[in-house]
């Protein structure tokens, strides 16, 4: 009886952790499912309607949602590929070991990240505000009037992806300082030994031992940049018109304010759905040779 207990103890430990998650996650995951399959007015006196696979059919065939997607797809592509190409930049530049005060840099750049995202969101705002942004002034001495960072259409994608650049840059920085620290020595100095240049060592050995990192970082800033939100409800509202009118906003605008919550969390699994498969498509491209048992072949 003793022996039985003790080999217990650990499954009651647990009890708390695992009643916790399925409250907080697991019980609102099955929940959201369940509304997915119905029509429920949030503002109507009248209990949800079972309509089965309507509001997905009405999402996936919606010319609206499909301009969402090509607005978060471009987004996602020109502030990923800018944050991978300063974030290395700025890695292999905190790397350097004639750069005076490398502590101070390297604190430096961890601030944006440390900022919450609606914070920023509401910094940027004012420093985009037409009439007294300082942005705007600063376009302004170089001739450029009337910008408009998030009144024109054109523009607005773009002002939002800068916000996005600027916070997490350092993100891909700091990741490409770690693997750059952790290169061995021996073969750098072995190439360098065989006559191998700067720029050889760079593209031939530094880069290919740094690709785990550099995946990492990708994989992370790519789950996260389709789920950004507070840049476009804070800065733009979506705006001008539907310009910035990404899915998360879209998201937030069905279940928030039409109180469409059917629609909305059957959105939130086609999102979800989306994130994981292209996450997945990701993984297996920048690891190819990864066995299931998590050892490279």
């Amino acid at each position: 009886m003793i022996k039985m207990k003790s080999n217990l103890t650990p499954y009651f430990l647990l009890l708390p952790a695992l009643v916790v998650l399925f409250v907080i996650v697991i019980y609102p995951f099955l929940y959201s499912l369940y509304t997915s399959f119905h029509y429920w007015y949030l503002a109507s006196p009248k209990p949800p309607v079972f309509v089965g696979l309507k509001n997905y059919i009405d999402i996936l065939t919606s010319n609206e949602m499909r301009f969402s997607f090509f607005i978060t797809v471009r987004f996602f592509i020109i502030s990923i590929a800018m944050q991978m190409l300063i974030g290395l930049g700025l890695g292999f530049f905190l790397n350097n070991k004639y750069l005076l005060w490398p502590k101070f840099f390297r604190s430096l750049f961890i601030i944006p990240m440390m900022i919450a995202p609606a914070v920023v969101a509401t910094v940027w705002r004012m420093m985009y505000h037409p009439s007294y942004g300082v942005l705007t002034y600063l376009a302004s001495i170089f001739g450029i009037n009337d910008i408009g960072w998030v009144q024109k259409p054109g523009i607005a994608l773009y002002s939002i992806s800068l916000v996005e650049i600027w916070q997490w840059s350092p993100f891909i920085a700091l990741i490409t300082l770690a693997g750059l620290q952790t290169l061995p020595i021996s073969i750098l100095e072995a190439a360098r030994v065989d006559g191998a240049t700067t720029a050889q060592i760079f593209w031939n050995v530094k880069l290919p031992l740094m690709r785990p990192f550099i995946a990492l970082a990708f994989i992370m800033r790519f789950i996260f940049s389709f789920r950004v939100f507070e840049s476009f409800r804070i800065i733009t509202k979506g705006g001008p018109g539907t310009a910035t009118d990404v899915l998360m906003h879209k998201l937030y605008l069905k279940g928030f304010q039409y109180m469409m919550i059917g629609e909305a969390s059957a959105l939130a699994f086609l999102i979800l759905a989306v994130i994981t498969i292209l996450a997945m498509a990701s993984f297996t491209w920048l690891f190819p040779s990864l066995k299931p048992g998590g050892k490279l072949k």
